[in-house]
């Protein structure tokens, strides 16, 4: 009450705007967590393919090149070739010395990778030595929550993505 006896006009927010407004930054937030998960799966998605075409370009750089892994399973042993096995969940770049297949390293796909042709096992890439020319080509199709990506290893050696 004011000094007249009038009762004043009541500040603030009624209890359903309140109720809307909290509504709304519910939905909004929803949506916000949403986008942002789709986008850390695409992320995801784009580092596999990027990493496997970037173990292929090395494997082949060194098939050019006749690098020798200086760790004990190659040494002193001749090399023959540079080769990626691809299994169904990870792939590894191998140095092939002699009768010694010297594994570099291993990666994990945490996409879907599907190679034609083959059923179960593993598929092999083998870039030859000096030329880069490839033994076992083909075609690597990754997919994953609607994205699409196939990696091309022509015989000549060229690796593409489309």
């Amino acid at each position: 009450m004011n000094r007249n006896g009038l009762l004043l006009a009541a500040k603030g927010f009624t209890l359903i705007e309140l109720l809307v407004v909290i509504a709304l930054i519910g939905i909004i937030s929803a949506v916000g967590v949403s986008a942002f998960v789709n986008y850390n799966k695409s992320q995801a998605f784009q580092q596999d393919l990027s990493d496997f075409v970037n173990t292929l370009n090395t494997a082949k750089s060194n098939a050019y090149s006749q690098v020798v892994p200086t760790d004990a399973n190659c040494a002193g042993k001749p090399l023959q070739d540079y080769r990626v096995r691809v299994w169904k969940t990870k792939y590894t770049l191998y140095a092939d010395c002699g009768t010694v297949q010297d594994g570099l390293f291993t990666k994990s796909f945490g996409t879907t990778v599907v190679f034609p042709g083959v059923t179960g096992g593993w598929d092999d890439i083998i870039f030859l030595l000096l030329t880069g020319n490839v033994s076992g080509s083909g075609n690597y199709v990754f997919s994953e929550n609607g994205l699409s990506k196939t990696v091309n290893v022509s015989s000549a050696g060229v690796i593409t993505v489309r």
